[in-house]
């Protein structure tokens, strides 16, 4: 907000500003031939020469971020039954059931080691577990978000090659438009993996996730490294997203804007609750008072 009315007093002084030059040209133009205000004339003219100009604030640049539209889902996208994983003595679920359907939109939370991003990957396909069942609905297609993609891009790779190598089935994908949305201009997309900064690299496996239509989106700290204006319009392409959605993250202004309901996740089970984070926070007040 504060940015915003600093921006409105620039921009007023700026118009003012313009005015008053005109103004001043005018008067000069009017009398530079009038032998009795040469003097004045002369003083208006350094006075112009020597003011300083007051420039615009130039508009922060906003990333644009929509998802593909959505395949067609069956009503059950995933379900969990009786599943158990441990790391070696470490025992992170037993006998966990969970069904997620088509249109969720679920935040998780728990106490950390709770076993939420465990639980995201197990999800996604890409995490093994001891025993259970994992059975993915018929039409699911799943598109995972992790922060550890952010971190393992292939460093001999520029960022528009990072992005092709995901390309798949997808006539419509736009590597070079997603990345130009995604701050990623001109020679920006030759720039090598390895050079990025945090908040880029984040964006670069953004735009990876862009490349696949999916309808079961999975996403483990989407909000890391980005600021508040592209955590604004990766909450609204969220919200524009037609799919299930489940997304783990700690931010909870975030998390209120995109979700519908709270999966709460502990060692033995999984309690799926209708309610905002916020809301959540507050039944959880009331029932420990």
């Amino acid at each position: 907000r504060e940015s915003a009315a600093r921006k409105e007093r620039q921009r007023k002084a700026y118009v003012n500003q313009k005015k008053e030059i005109q103004k001043e040209k005018e008067f000069i133009n009017r009398f530079r031939s009038n032998v009795k205000k040469a003097a004045m004339v002369q003083s208006r003219i350094k006075a112009l020469e020597k003011m300083e100009l007051v420039k615009p604030e130039a508009e922060e640049k906003k990333i644009y971020f929509r998802f593909p539209p959505s395949p067609p889902a069956s009503q059950k996208v995933v379900e969990i039954e009786n599943l158990s994983k441990s790391y070696d003595d470490l025992e992170v679920f037993k006998g966990l059931d969970l069904r997620i359907e088509k249109g969720d939109r679920i935040a998780v939370v728990g106490v950390n080691g709770a076993g939420k991003s465990t639980l995201a990957r197990i999800l996604a396909g890409v995490e093994p577990f001891q025993e259970g069942a994992r059975e993915v609905g018929v039409n699911t297609v799943i598109g995972y978000f992790a922060q550890h993609q952010a971190e393992e891009l292939n460093p001999a790779n520029d960022v528009l090659t990072e992005v092709e190598e995901v390309l798949s089935d997808n006539p419509d994908a736009n590597p070079r438009g997603a990345l130009g949305a995604l701050l990623f201009s001109g020679n920006d997309v030759f720039k090598k993996t390895s050079v990025l900064s945090g908040g880029e690299r984040n964006r670069v496996a953004l735009a990876k996730l862009l490349m696949k239509p999916c309808n079961f989106l999975i996403m483990d700290e989407p909000t890391n490294h980005l600021d508040i204006r592209s955590k604004e319009v990766l909450q609204e392409a969220l919200n524009l997203f037609e799919g299930t959605a489940l997304i783990v993250s700690h931010d909870r202004s975030f998390l209120d804007g995109v979700v519908t309901k709270v999966l709460e996740v502990s060692s033995s089970k999984a309690r799926m609750l209708t309610c905002n984070v916020t809301e959540y926070m507050q039944r959880l007040d009331e029932e420990e008072a």
